[in-house]
């Protein structure tokens, strides 16, 4: 079975060949269009006229070029500011923050729950006026990712049912299938705006001909009409190319997925009992959104089928039977009824040293056994049922007073900040800190920190970050110089009282990466694919890890190396030597790393895990660097693989 990184590869060698269709629908377009244009011109001339037409095909590839180049780039450009493009475009609404509808609340538990389980900011919930049952994952990563959910799919699913379905688009942001379905989205815009160009003509040619006489101009109408009806003609083998490029990139991929959601939730019956309930349901899975067909891809279940495309080579979705088969071996075709229950469709819950950092040795906080580091690696952008269990035992262990404020970008904000306040009251550290907040924050920021500090101060260590994935859909809705002012406030914060502790770090590297994404989505910038490339980087890193779990030189010394032996190119790990690195030097080296290949970012992976784990120990901070590295690198790693028994033992 393929891990993360091995998806990664996938989804990226799948671009390349959804550029090779892409062209060859290009040369469809193309002769499709001369032949259009020749039968035109062959109509309308008195004469004969030579089937070989050199300057009409010119011109024919240029007007395509222009229209399909042109409708493409259009949308690439808007599709750049991320998901959220993708859910507004189809109507979609954003979850009310703190929903007082039931089956909205137990839509946002199962995404947040899922997200602390993953590793990954929540992605922004947007709800769909529709009835059919349907959902979808868009975004280029698990920062600018949204979730859609149609109205008829809360309603119509119980809690394990939607839990499915939500799994099952967990697992096409976790292996990348978002950011080749919004790619896909792009460029087949182009093509579809033939089809969309012809109808325009053809309706404005009739609206204009009702003004005019009969005998005025009615050749010049008759040329306006065939240039129309080529153009839906031309049209309809870009929307028959289309369709054929949706299918051969997504139907493989909707199985997976399928698969993932049964992994995820060790229960086929949820998946299994949605897609049975989309069969047996009036609406199904249908989405009336005039724009649903450019989207068509993304969807949970065929939100556009018709008796042109509903199966076949042209459908973008595998059969619904043959789905659940694959889930279920022994079904034979019965359907469900789907049904609102009184209580809404989501029904009853189932179940100091070289790297400058101050305070955080082994010795700092409670150590655990620990996994190796082939279980972080394989971990990695995957989830297991427990992994789940552990994420809803997370979120309903944070206090609600710090889940509603996380749901506000007010508090989203103050708590940010309330994170990174000194414990002790009236030290000359919390005195520093306190001056950063009234120079750089408002009185309702300084209020709202002030409200929550007692309850972020007990939050136990292991609930840190995963409150801060909770408040990402709130963070992403600050202004730019909002979020700009934070990024600079909580720098402030760190840097008060000139020492580091590795939570700081990990907190700050966390919140930088995210706003980074926020502010350019559609980044992607892999470049390095040897360690010679990027040697200084993983030496500072691991230099740093080192030293930040170690007692002594010696155990520093010892796990470095554990570490810097992961690269395959590293045959001598003793002939590298630890450096020591300023946090701004780390910051840089942790942005060259994340433009790693996937082959090399595991191997950068596997190092970090190792220099932390080569003591069979894991620390809270150790714990918390890993998490915060691992974000950098965009390799999302479930904190159960750390944390299996924080909670027991607590």
């Amino acid at each position: 079975m393929k891990n993360f990184f091995e998806r990664q590869d996938e989804a990226r060698r799948n671009t390349t060949r959804l550029i090779v269709l892409f062209i060859a629908a290009v040369i469809g377009l193309v002769i499709a269009g001369y032949g259009v244009a020749l039968a035109i011109l062959m109509f309308m001339s008195e004469g004969g006229i030579s089937p070989i037409q050199p300057g009409l095909f010119v011109l024919i590839v240029l007007g395509t070029v222009v229209i399909v180049g042109g409708g493409s780039a259009f949308k690439i450009i808007q599709l750049k500011q991320g998901g959220h493009v993708v859910a507004e475009s189809l109507g979609g609404q954003p979850l009310d923050r703190n929903p007082s509808d039931y089956d909205e609340q137990v839509l946002r538990n199962v995404v947040e729950e899922m997200a602390i389980a993953s590793g990954v900011p929540t992605p922004e919930v947007y709800v769909l006026d529709e009835d059919g049952i349907n959902a979808f994952a868009a975004g280029y990563t698990v920062d600018d990712a949204v979730i859609g959910v149609t109205r008829g799919c809360m309603k119509q699913l119980n809690r394990a049912e939607l839990q499915g379905v939500i799994a099952h688009e967990y697992s096409h942001i976790l292996n990348g299938d978002m950011r080749l379905n919004i790619r896909l989205m792009g460029v087949l815009n182009g093509i579809l705006l033939v089809a969309i160009l012809g109808r325009t003509l053809l309706r404005a040619t009739f609206y204009s001909s009702m003004g005019r006489r009969r005998s005025e101009d009615n050749k010049g109408q008759l040329i306006m009409i065939a240039a129309g009806v080529g153009l839906l003609v031309i049209g309809s083998v870009g929307l028959l190319s289309g369709r054929l490029i949706k299918s051969a990139v997504s139907r493989q991929r909707e199985f997976l997925a399928d698969a993932a959601a049964v992994q995820f939730t060790r229960n086929p019956q949820g998946i299994g009992g949605a897609l049975k309930k989309i069969g047996g349901y009036e609406s199904g899975s249908t989405i009336e959104h005039p724009k649903a067909e450019e989207s068509s891809h993304l969807f949970f279940s065929d939100g556009v089928g018709s008796a042109l495309f509903g199966g076949g080579a042209f459908a973008t979705h595998p059969p619904l039977e043959e789905r659940i088969q694959r889930i279920d071996s022994d079904f034979e075709g019965e359907q469900r009824e789907a049904q609102s229950s009184a209580s809404g469709g989501a029904g009853a819950a189932q179940a100091a040293g070289a790297s400058g950092f101050a305070g955080d040795s082994s010795a700092s906080s409670p150590s655990r056994s620990a996994p190796n580091a082939d279980d972080v690696v394989s971990h990695t952008g995957d989830l297991t049922a427990d992994d789940v269990d552990f994420g809803a035992k997370l979120r309903n262990a944070v206090p609600e007073s710090l889940l509603d404020a996380a749901h506000e970008p007010l508090g989203a904000t103050a708590i940010v900040y309330g994170l990174l306040l000194s414990p002790q009251t009236g030290s000359d550290n919390r005195t520093a800190q306190m001056d950063v907040l009234r120079e750089h924050t408002t009185s309702e920021e300084r209020d709202e920190v002030m409200r929550l500090l007692d309850d972020l101060h007990a939050l136990p260590h292991r609930l840190r970050l995963p409150l801060l994935n909770i408040t990402a859909p709130a963070l992403r809705h600050r202004s730019a110089d909002q979020r700009t002012a934070l990024h600079d406030t909580a720098q402030a914060l760190v840097r008060a009282d000139d020492q580091l502790t590795v939570f700081e770090y990990a907190l700050e590297t966390v919140v930088r990466h995210r706003l980074d994404r926020i502010a350019n989505p559609s980044s992607d910038r892999p470049r390095f694919k040897r360690f010679s490339q990027i040697q200084d980087d993983a030496v500072a890193l691991l230099s740093m890890i080192a030293q930040a779990g170690a007692q002594t030189q010696r155990e520093a010394a010892q796990a470095f190396e554990a570490g810097i032996g992961a690269f395959d190119d590293v045959s001598d790990p003793s002939a590298h030597q630890r450096t020591s690195a300023h946090p701004s030097q780390l910051d840089d080296a942790l942005d060259r790393l994340a433009q790693t290949r996937p082959a090399l970012k595991q191997q950068v992976l596997e190092a970090c895990a190792r220099c932390i784990l080569d003591d069979d120990t894991v620390t809270d901070a150790e714990a918390d660097l890993l998490m915060a590295v691992a974000e950098a690198l965009d390799c999302p790693v479930p904190p159960f693989v750390l944390h299996a028994d924080a909670l027991s033992s607590s």
